[in-house]
Formats: structure tokens, sequence, C-alpha cells
């Protein structure tokens, strides 16, 4: 206490800044852009084809590229710059949304493969897009945990309230009109998230510009005590993000086939589950935003096997009046996923990110793409409940295998 009998002001929380929510904003619009794409493109593809199993089609083709482009979006990122290469990906998705009419008449004479290859290359640019906000993120909270943390729940948040408006504009405006004037208001999105990153290039460049300078990993944020000896700490919280993604998405999609199988239900319960679900992921972003302001690992073992333990229960007891309130707590498990990325970001240094991201971005769908090759076909010849426990648990298993394990990887002369 000072002589005058007043305490000193508290320090200023860190605050976003101006840069940092426009970069909110602007992937926000990009996810919206995704999203209606997806809606869209599904149903017309449902239209071409009369065929289901075809719309899976389109999601593995937008996961491709990010698997073949691993290598080439580190190298734009460091020629280019993360900010020159968002907006350059948005561009790319904006002119493939925007020459659609022309692909859409090639598609009612020739099939619907001139979708899947529009959906490569709106792909191709979600890969170089991601990585690139990614790395963006990192560079403006300028090592502050409680700036990086609040900018990936606003994130999260923002993003999965455009992917369930998204999907729906996506299909009203193909069930109103046609294809073309959706894939208009999808290319307008993309073009409107890269003005609003024009607007702030100067201040996103500076900031990576520091960020690399400094090189100063884990910032104000203590390093969590429950690592392994760097990088083996770095590769174990990635793989925690791998497998919680993965078995996240493997139930979300199956779930509904389960139902099917099991009970004699239809499947179309599958968006209305997945509005629940994001649901949730919007009050674990605004949660985390709020409350939390360091990520910790051992926080987000727990939520991501708190996670698993649910499925399981609901795999074996009554799911349908418990569909909607299960998919809503599954979107708050994405809090243990969010944590787990926000800790790398802390802990690795900006230089290195953009070809870590890169090649996570690329293992998180590969391992995707394996999973439900392998699972899918087992589905159809054992009992599908059994199955899906089976998978839960070999995966909490590894979550735990993973996240659970104490290290410090702080800078050699921080250690010292």
């Amino acid at each position: 206490m000072s002589r005058t009998g007043l305490q000193p002001a508290p320090p200023e929380a860190p605050r976003i800044g101006q840069a940092g929510r426009v970069l909110i904003a602007a992937t926000a619009l990009s996810a919206l852009g995704n999203s209606m794409y997806i809606g869209a493109a599904a149903l017309l593809v449902l239209q071409l084809t009369r065929d289901p199993a075809s719309v899976p089609l389109i999601a593995i083709c937008g996961g491709i590229p990010a698997i073949v482009m691993a290598p080439l979006v580190p190298r734009a990122i460091k020629r280019f710059g993360a900010a020159t290469v968002a907006i350059a990906a948005d561009l790319v998705s904006a002119a493939a949304a925007a020459v659609y009419p022309v692909l859409f008449l090639l598609a009612l004479h020739n099939g619907p493969e001139i979708v899947y290859a529009q959906e490569l290359v709106i792909g191709s640019a979600a890969a170089f897009y991601s990585t690139s906000a990614r790395i963006l993120v990192s560079a403006l909270s300028a090592s502050s945990a409680s700036v990086l943390i609040r900018i990936n729940g606003y994130s999260i948040a923002t993003t999965q309230i455009a992917g369930v408006i998204g999907w729906g504009l996506g299909a009203l405006t193909l069930a109103l009109s046609n294809a073309a004037v959706a894939m208009f208001a999808n290319a307008v999105t993309f073009v409107l998230s890269a003005l609003l990153q024009w607007r702030v290039r100067d201040d996103l460049r500076s900031a990576q510009q520091r960020g690399e300078e400094t090189e100063s990993p884990a910032g104000d944020d203590p390093p969590s005590r429950w690592y392994l000896p760097h990088p083996l700490g770095v590769l174990a919280t990635a793989g925690l993000v791998v497998v919680f993604t993965t078995t996240q998405r493997l139930w979300l999609s199956n779930y509904p086939a389960v139902l099917e199988l099991v009970l004699g239900k239809p499947d179309w319960t599958l968006g209305v589950a997945n509005v629940a679900y994001s649901a949730g992921a919007i009050l674990a972003g605004v949660l985390i935003a709020g409350r939390v302001q360091t990520p910790s690992v051992r926080v987000a073992v727990l939520v991501i096997c708190g996670f698993y333990a649910l499925c399981a229960l609901v795999t074996f007891t009554s799911p349908l009046p418990l569909m909607l309130a299960v998919y809503c707590l599954v979107g708050l498990a994405s809090i243990g996923v969010v944590l787990a990325q926000s800790r790398l970001q802390l802990d690795l240094p900006l230089s290195t990110q953009s070809t870590f991201f890169a090649r996570l971005l690329a293992v998180q769908n590969a391992s995707n793409l394996v999973f439900l090759s392998l699972w899918i076909p087992l589905l159809r010849l054992s009992d599908p409940r059994t199955l899906i426990v089976i998978t839960l648990t070999t995966a909490a298993v590894l979550t735990i295998l993973l996240g659970v394990t104490k290290h410090d990887h702080r800078p050699d002369h921080v250690r010292q």
C-alpha cells in the first residue's frame, strides 16, 4: 500500500485489439462461405445422382488437399507472409465459387465430378487459410496466454455460428432458386473476408514480423507441468488433438447410422444433431474466452475423456431422447481440443508454427480418412455398438497416454 493509503491500480489486462477482432470476423466469414458451399453442393449432388452415398465424397475431396498441400503451405507463408496467404486463399475460394454457374451447366450434362473438382480447389484454399490464420492468431497474441485463448475461444464460437447459418443459407438459396445464386452468395462471403483482412494487413504483417524476431514461446504463461521433454511434449499434445478430432468426427458421422442399424430409425437426425453440437461448441468457445486464462493439457485430457465416457454411455442406452442433449455436450467437449491447440501455439516458436500446423492439419485429415475407411466396413459386419465402445476406449487410452505426462520444454536458459 502506498503512503497515500491507496492501493496501486492493477495492471491492465492485455486486449485482443482491432486486428484480432477483424481476424475473428474474417475467419467466421470464411467459415460461412465454406459451410454454404458444402450445404449447397451436397444438395446439388443429391439432385444429380439420387444417391446419398455420393455426398461423403464432397468431404473427402475437401480433406485431401490439406494432406497434399502440407509441404507447400509453410513455404508460401514464409515467402509471402501469413496475411497475404490468407487473403489470397479467400480470393481463390471466391473465384472458384464465382465461376460455378458455368460449372453447374457442365455438371448437368457430365455428372457431379465437376462439383468434386471444385471442392478440391476450395479445400486447397481452406488448407492455406487455416494454417495462416493460426499463425496470425499466435502473432497477435504476442505470447500472451490470455489474449491467445480469448481469440481462439471467440473464433470457435463465431465459426460454429457461421457454420449453422451457412448450412441453412446454402440449402435455402438452392431450394428457392438455384445453385448459381447459392454459389454467388458463397463468393461474396469470401470476398468480404479478404477485404476485412486487407484493411489491417499492415498490422497483421508487423505482428508476424515481431513474433518471429522475439521467438519467445510460452510468453507470460507458466509452462504446463504435464508434458514430456521437448520435442516429445509437442508431439504428444499434437497426438491428443489428432486422436480427439478423429474420434469426434467418427462418432458424429456414424451415430445416425448406428441408430438406423440398431433401432431401425432413419438418419435424418444428422442435421438436427449437428445443430445441437454447434450450440455446445458455441457455448464452449464463450466459456473459454471469458473464463479460461491458461490453457492446460490436464484439463483438456479430463474434458475429452469425459466426452468419450458420454458417447459410450449413450451408445448402450436409449439414445433418441438423449441425442440432442448429448450432442450439445459433445460440442462442449471441444473445449479440450481448443486448450490443447492453444497450448501448442504458446509453446512453439512462431517461425516453426507454419510447418508444424500444416503437418498437423494433414495428419488430422489423413487419420479421419483412414479411420473411417476401416471403421465403416466393420460397422456392417458386427454389432455397431460394440465397435463404437472399442473405438472410444482405445481413443481414451491414447488420450491419457499422450496428454497426462509431465514435462517442461521451456527454453534452456529459462530452465537453468
